[in-house]
């Protein structure tokens, strides 16, 4: 039988849920501004700098991102849709990541919510 775990134990898991959920959230904005700032034509850069400086990317990216972001799809050159495409690709990984890590703990935090009631 299994030890009965304490409201104390379970604070650093929810914690974590709620950190994850969070992220997974900032995430999600980054994106979804980037798709509405290319509809409306407007420059998505600076969230997307922010994101690529927080994962530490590559400082080239980091450079060449502000310059490419601004520029309409059809008018960007190969190598702007090429750090388009790396930051955006970045971007979906660490989200990806954000929600495997969530699925895996989601059963955990449910169990643990159930316990506290």
């Amino acid at each position: 039988r299994r030890p009965r775990r304490t409201l104390a134990s379970t604070g650093p898991i929810l914690d974590a849920r709620a950190r994850l959920e969070e992220e997974r959230s900032a995430l999600q904005a980054i994106v979804e501004g980037v798709e509405r700032a290319e509809a409306e034509r407007r420059d998505a850069s600076e969230a997307v700098v922010a994101f690529l400086e927080r994962r530490r990317a590559e400082k080239a990216l980091i450079v060449a991102a502000p310059l490419a972001f601004s520029i309409p799809v059809g008018g960007r050159s190969e190598f702007d849709a090429m750090v388009v495409d790396e930051a955006m690709r970045l971007i979906f990984e660490d989200r990806a990541r954000v929600d495997g890590e969530l699925a895996a703990g989601a059963a955990a935090a449910a169990n643990l919510e159930a316990e506290k009631l």
